[in-house]
């Protein structure tokens, strides 16, 4: 996995799938989600249209994936603050993009 950029942002999401709780090789507790962002186009008038959500990765380590886990289902929607990282793996010979948060 390569780390590209960072980019701080300050989103209203929702956890989108079930969470799930796994551990590193070296034992740190590792909590793995989809998130949704609902976004919003602002029309002329003033008013916003509903647009269709994003989605992406959203993982935690050690302490805090355990805490994680043990209060957010999904559904759960949380103002979250942190950085976005794009990475790439290989897969069955295809470089494969992602962003997790």
């Amino acid at each position: 996995m390569s780390v590209r950029q960072a980019r701080p942002f300050l989103p209203l999401m929702f956890i989108a799938s079930d969470p799930q709780l796994t551990y590193t090789e070296r034992g740190d507790a590792r909590f793995y989600a989809r998130y949704g962002q609902e976004n919003f186009q602002r029309e002329e008038d003033g008013s916003f249209t509903n647009l269709e959500p994003s989605f992406g990765n959203l993982v935690l380590y050690r302490a805090t994936a355990e805490r994680a886990f043990e209060r957010f289902t999904k559904g759960d929607q949380f103002v979250a603050e942190g950085y976005a990282h794009d990475y790439t793996y290989e897969r069955d010979g295809q470089r494969i993009a992602g962003e997790e948060f």
